[in-house]
């Protein structure tokens, strides 16, 4: 009922909305293709960061210590993730080269 009564706010804002989220697409897989995946990922995530940041400058919401504690987990799990990769990475089992033909290792 509301889109028949206002169409040009809800199908225009749904073209934008949609044309801005193509556009985004687009902009981290050309960022993959030029930089990697891994240097992609950093960028997306600190454009996170720098949102939530801003929100706090911006918005006038009261901090407190419970923000701090949140941040420290997510900061605890990336490191836990990559201390994993990394001995995951190194104790990846040597294998002789037809079993490693076999597997497609």
């Amino acid at each position: 009922m509301f889109c028949n009564q206002h169409p040009a706010e809800t199908y225009g804002y749904g073209v934008v909305y949609s044309l801005t989220g193509y556009f985004g697409v687009q902009l981290v897989l050309a960022l993959v293709h030029i930089a990697g995946a891994f240097i992609a990922a950093v960028i997306t995530t600190g454009r996170k960061v720098m949102t939530i940041t801003l929100s706090f400058v911006l918005f006038s919401k009261p901090f407190s210590v419970h923000y701090v504690w949140s941040g420290l987990l997510v900061l605890l799990g990336v490191y836990l993730h990559s201390l994993h990769k990394l001995h995951a990475k190194k104790s990846k089992p040597m294998l002789i080269p037809a079993a490693r033909d076999a597997f497609n290792v």
